[in-house]
């Protein structure tokens, strides 16, 4: 069960990054059943993306320069990177995004190397 809430939390993280959820949606297909610690974060994560996503409030088009610069979006990325790995241990992957969400990475690279240093035996889902 928890498997499965995980592939559609990290699914819900990537869409969330790409700027294509509403916030009725998130509401909609967050899934309801016990949030262990680790998805209670990424569940702020998201919802702080989906309600602060910088956009022109005339064009309504999302200023991507603005939003690939937030703490927010750097947190969805670690949030998905740690949701891609096989890790059954959601107070290990609370650590991590909390260590992780405290440093000043300057690309989604430097994300993805953390994450994987700080728990390098963990194979990936997306592997």
């Amino acid at each position: 069960m928890k498997e499965k809430s995980y592939k559609i939390v990290q699914e819900i993280c990537r869409q969330a990054l790409k700027g294509k959820l509403s916030l009725e949606d998130f509401f909609k297909i967050w899934p309801q059943e016990n949030q262990d610690v680790f998805l209670k974060i990424v569940y702020e994560d998201v919802e702080d993306a989906v309600e602060h996503l910088p956009s022109s409030f005339i064009t309504k088009k999302i200023d991507w320069n603005a939003w690939k610069k937030t703490d927010t979006y750097k947190n969805l990325l670690i949030d998905n990177e740690l949701l891609a790995l096989w890790v059954s241990d959601p107070q290990k992957l609370f650590e991590c995004h909390n260590i992780a969400s405290k440093k000043q990475f300057t690309s989604e690279v430097e994300i993805k190397k953390f994450v994987r240093n700080f728990m390098p035996t963990m194979p990936t889902r997306d592997s």
